[in-house]
């Protein structure tokens, strides 16, 4: 649990508020994502959590010296769902990725992000919003065919 207090002043009242984080983000299907087809769709897997879980994927594809092409994704779903598929029709948006090399190591051009949300609302006078929260997230390199 992670809590925020403010004394306040002259503007804003004193407020606190308490979140209640649970432990990091756990991507449990991570090793079995990627290379992503992006005409098959994608299931995400996280150990369940109350909040929001956020799926963010982006793909680069090199046109030539130059020039780069690329696209994102961003899918919120409910955290205690504890899974989320990314439909076909999103990651067909995305370019196929393409892989670089440098000083001996090979990269993709893609990656994938799930991540963490919560959030708690407080109160305080001289304020119309207040807001505390949390995130955290999972990164991966991988390739989008």
């Amino acid at each position: 649990t992670y809590t925020y207090s403010a004394p306040g002043g002259s503007d804003v009242g004193a407020h606190s508020q308490s979140i209640d984080i649970g432990g990091p983000l756990a991507w449990t299907n991570k090793d079995q994502v990627g290379p992503v087809t992006r005409g098959a769709g994608q299931t995400i897997a996280w150990t369940p959590f109350s909040g929001e879980a956020t799926i963010f994927g982006s793909s680069f594809q090199q046109l030539d010296a130059e020039r780069v092409a690329g696209a994102a994704f961003w899918c919120l779903a409910d955290g205690s769902a504890g899974s989320f598929n990314i439909p076909s029709n999103v990651l067909q948006l995305l370019p196929a990725s393409t892989t670089f090399s440098e000083g001996g190591f090979t990269f993709e051009t893609g990656t994938m992000s799930v991540g963490k949300f919560l959030r708690a609302d407080c109160q305080a006078s001289g304020l119309d919003v207040c807001v505390l929260s949390y995130s955290d997230s999972v990164n991966k390199q991988l390739g989008y065919r």
